[in-house]
């Protein structure tokens, strides 16, 4: 009886427990392709001086509805690639992660942060050359 009350006990615990799915909501920014400076360096430095710029404080302004856990979704990263038909690029790709159902502003949460990226990637090079890629 007691073996049963346990199984009982153990199958309400877990039909309790959902399981949640995670989603990602992201743009990538390219830097200029002839400029001499574009490097993956160059792009994990434009992401390290949006690190200390606090973009975290600049998404939380523009929407003050996020919570914590999903402020600790926003991403940048420096990366490289080949986009189809494309030479090998240097972009930096940034997003924000979030669960499932969630965060109904997520598309524009990420074009915020897609905008504040392709700024700085511009002011770094003294120009607008920068490419977007959805």
């Amino acid at each position: 009886m007691q073996r049963l009350l346990i199984l009982v006990a153990t199958c309400a615990v877990l039909s309790a427990c959902s399981v949640s799915h995670s989603k990602v909501e992201q743009r990538s920014v390219e830097l200029p392709k002839d400029h001499p400076d574009t490097s993956l360096a160059t792009a994990d430095e434009i992401c390290r001086h949006l690190a200390s710029g606090d973009l975290t404080t600049k998404v939380r302004e523009r929407f003050p509805q996020l919570t914590d856990q999903q402020l600790n979704g926003i991403f940048f990263r420096p990366m490289s690639g080949t986009f189809s038909q494309t030479r090998k690029t240097t972009f930096i790709l940034a997003g924000i992660n979030y669960q499932e159902g969630t965060l109904s502003d997520a598309k524009a949460i990420a074009d915020y942060i897609h905008s504040v990226v392709r700024d700085a990637v511009a002011r770094r090079f003294g120009s607008a050359n920068s490419a977007a890629t959805p």
